[in-house]
């Protein structure tokens, strides 16, 4: 499954992100916070993920000595 983060700093400090499961959400939550920013000072990111279904992966419980 793919998801969209998009992520805020502003002054170089991280001030939220959010993600998304269609790229065209994520997209519009980032033009929406770009307008009247300071693109010198902040910066807002989009990125892809993909996250892996691990409901199908088997079992490993009990294998791992610590």
């Amino acid at each position: 499954m793919k998801v969209f983060i998009v992520v805020d700093v502003a002054c170089g400090v991280a001030e939220g992100a959010k993600c998304f499961s269609r790229i065209e959400d994520a997209m519009a939550c980032r033009k929406r916070l770009r307008r009247g920013r300071n693109l010198d000072e902040d910066d807002i990111q989009l990125f892809e993920s993909v996250l892996d279904d691990i409901s199908q992966r088997r079992s490993i419980r009990g294998k791992v000595a610590f």
